[in-house]
């Protein structure tokens, strides 16, 4: 959203990196170890990580508003 379309895919390669067993999520991650922490599975983290995700594909695709939204 904000312009950064190559640092967004790398945090969303990373962060699919880190996910559990099951491809889940804690409600939080240590950003040094990726160990999960917190509540587990997190539907909010889930949620979150659809969205941007999706944001990347619309925006890599060529299908993103042109106000984002």
């Amino acid at each position: 959203m904000i312009g950064e379309a190559d640092r967004a895919r790398s945090l969303c390669d990373k962060l699919l990196s880190l996910a559990g067993p099951l491809h889940l999520y804690a409600e939080e991650l240590d950003a040094a170890s990726g160990q999960h922490l917190g509540n587990y599975p997190q539907a909010f983290t889930h949620l979150a990580l659809i969205d941007a995700v999706s944001q990347l594909i619309e925006l890599e695709t060529g299908q993103a508003s042109p106000a984002g939204s």
